[in-house]
C-alpha cells in the first residue's frame, strides 16, 4: 500500500467554506489488496471511506474536504489501514485553518 502523503494541509479556509484535497491510496505490490479507509469528524469529512478491494497496480481515489465552522486551528488523523504485510496502517496528518 502507497500514499503519497502523510500530511493534508488545507491552509486557511474561509469560514463556512469548504475545500478538497485528493487523496490517492495505491496498491504497488504483486497481489490484489484490501484496504480500509478510516473517517474523520466535521469540520472534516472524507468522501469515500469504506472498505475497498484495490488490484494490483491500481489505485482508489479519496476526497477529503475541511468546512470550518470556526475560526482557528483544527487537526485529526485520517488511519488507512491493509493487509498489506509491509505497509499495515498508515496515519495521515489532516490539518486546517478556519478563518
Amino acid at each position: 500500500m502507497r500514499i503519497a502523503t502523510n500530511h493534508l494541509n488545507f491552509g486557511k479556509v474561509t469560514v463556512s467554506l469548504t475545500k478538497s484535497l485528493p487523496l490517492k491510496v495505491k496498491n504497488s505490490g504483486k497481489f490484489d489488496l484490501q484496504v480500509n479507509i478510516g473517517t474523520l469528524t466535521p469540520p472534516f469529512a472524507v468522501d469515500g471511506s469504506g472498505t475497498f478491494d484495490i488490484p494490483k497496480g491500481g489505485h482508489q481515489p479519496v476526497t477529503v474536504t475541511f468546512k470550518p465552522d470556526a475560526t482557528g486551528p483544527a487537526s485529526q488523523t485520517l488511519i488507512v489501514t491493509s493487509d498489506d504485510p509491509k505497509h499495515p496502517m498508515k496515519k495521515i496528518k489532516v490539518s486546517g485553518t478556519g478563518k
